[in-house]
């Protein structure tokens, strides 16, 4: 059978709807991936759930309200510390400087506000060394109490 030579040809109809198609599961795959992120929110157990405040000795700890759901799976190295506003942070040195922590659930300030008592994992000192599972997140000012502000990040200890 011969074909005729002034039809154009075109491509099956499912090689030009497969790059459609690949696209459309993309363009699914990171609304989802987005919706996910906000309706848990960064580590607070979900995004109305503000974290627990405790402050003693004049440090400020922030702490999950709950169990998180689903966990990151970062793990730095760094020294407890605190900010110049007195809110506990997380100094990661050279890869990340200072940023404010989040303590895991159920973590207590000590009476002294030196120290934290962190479920797990035991008592950690303002200038202990430690190494924590977690994540890096960006800071959701609306959540954190007034002392612990204006940072641009905040490390999640899970």
């Amino acid at each position: 059978m011969s074909r005729v030579l002034d039809q154009p040809t075109r491509p099956p109809r499912n090689r030009r709807t497969a790059p459609v198609l690949a696209a459309a599961c993309v363009c699914a795959a990171v609304v989802g991936l987005v919706w996910f992120v906000l309706d848990r929110g960064l580590g607070f157990g979900s995004s109305t759930d503000p974290p627990v405040v405790q402050r003693a000795g004049g440090s400020t700890l922030i702490a999950a309200a709950e169990e998180p759901e689903t966990y990151m799976l970062a793990l730095a190295g760094g020294v407890l510390t605190r900010t110049e506003r007195g809110c506990l942070a997380f100094d990661v040195g050279d890869a990340g400087g200072v940023t404010v922590l989040q303590l895991p659930f159920g973590t207590v300030l000590t009476d002294d506000g030196r120290s934290v008592v962190v479920p797990d994992h035991g008592t950690v000192h303002l200038g202990d060394t430690f190494t924590a599972g977690g994540g890096f997140g960006r800071s959701v000012d609306a959540y954190l109490p007034e002392e612990c502000r204006g940072g641009s990040s905040l490390f999640v200890w899970q």
